[in-house]
């Protein structure tokens, strides 16, 4: 899920550094509630991510170097956080789905 993560990320980074572009949601979920070792279900992050970052002088290239999405993501916020809820609802071959969901939403 990591490859997810990073992917969902860098869009919402770039989407982030384009003014042209509002109201853009990006999610990765895992359907069985967690990641790996982890106590999270996935992210979210929306194009104001780069906002955050810079109030919290976070760099993300240092979280990339080191794998470390999970410490990146908590400390802005983006984490999905269920809690396990025994709802593995999607299965290929051993490996729990995952999803990435991207939702624009405009204003008329």
């Amino acid at each position: 899920m990591l490859l997810v993560v990073v992917l969902v990320v860098e869009t919402a980074l770039n989407v982030s550094t384009r003014t042209e572009i509002n109201n853009v949601v990006i999610a990765t979920i895992n359907t069985d509630d967690i990641d790996g070792s982890t106590d999270t279900a996935g992210a979210i992050v929306n194009e104001e991510i780069g906002i955050r970052m810079g109030n919290l002088g976070l760099n993300m290239m240092d979280y990339l170097r080191n794998n470390d999405f999970y410490i990146f993501l908590s400390r802005i916020g983006d984490l999905i956080l269920t809690g396990p809820t025994s709802m593995n609802v999607i299965r290929c071959s051993s490996n729990s789905y995952n999803m990435i969901i991207i939702s624009i939403c405009l204003y008329i």
